[in-house]
């Protein structure tokens, strides 16, 4: 919502407006809430997000807690504003033999890692994806901060409801979601900084545990189909 955008967007709802009496503009991020009040007062509606049907069962594995590799998922489709420059920041800072990457296969790379990479199918099924999001220790999910100030990740949603620890940008509605629940430890301020292996301690811990399993619990009763 800037630049052109915003001059469409503005033009079409007060084009709208002259044909019908009542307008409702519906977005599912508080940041767009916000700015769009502004000019169009109480036409504003925040909808949730209907993610909340993705349980996931599997009998025949379970999570090894005693495990020495920690498995990093990468989720969805290689695009530019998901696996751009943090994303690159990352793996930089974070070649290490006790990690292994789970990503799409279409990520390619001249440069010899130490981690251990795991590619997945471009298109994965339904339990195909739940299940490597499940069985890893950490979603990175490290996006633009430019392209979502103002916009959701399905994929965020549907990790905090799985209690997933998510690694995501800062400035980012993701971002602001984890500061609602004091989840500040999961907030990359600087990917270019960041190594993984010094804050392990904090992100494996009980109290971490704690605030996620609360934003779990507010996510499933608020982000669902029947409210939507």
């Amino acid at each position: 919502y800037k630049e052109i955008k915003k001059i469409i967007f503005n033009f079409f709802v007060n084009f709208i407006k002259k044909k019908f009496s009542i307008l409702k503009i519906l977005t599912d991020t508080k940041n767009l809430v916000d700015i769009l009040k502004i000019k169009h007062i109480n036409n504003v509606v925040l909808l949730p997000v209907p993610h909340t049907n993705i349980i996931f069962k599997n009998k025949k594995q379970k999570k090894n807690k005693k495990q020495k590799i920690i498995k990093l998922y990468f989720p969805g489709q290689y695009r530019p504003e998901k696996f751009g420059i943090n994303f690159q920041n990352f793996l930089k800072l974070n070649n290490n033999t006790k990690y292994q990457i789970f990503i799409n296969r279409k990520f390619k790379t001249e440069k010899k890692f130490k981690f251990k990479l795991k590619f997945l199918k471009n298109n994965l099924s339904n339990f195909e994806y739940m299940k490597a999001m499940y069985f890893s220790d950490f979603i990175i999910l490290p996006y633009s901060s430019k392209l979502y100030k103002s916009r959701t990740s399905g994929i965020f949603i549907e990790g905090a409801i799985l209690s997933k620890k998510i690694l995501v940008t800062e400035n980012t509605w993701m971002a602001n979601e984890y500061r609602r629940f004091r989840l500040n430890d999961l907030i990359i301020r600087d990917w270019s900084k960041f190594e993984l292996k010094d804050n392990l301690k904090k992100l494996f811990s009980k109290k971490l545990d704690l605030k996620i399993k609360l934003m779990q619990n507010k996510y499933v009763k608020v982000h669902n189909q029947d409210n939507y």
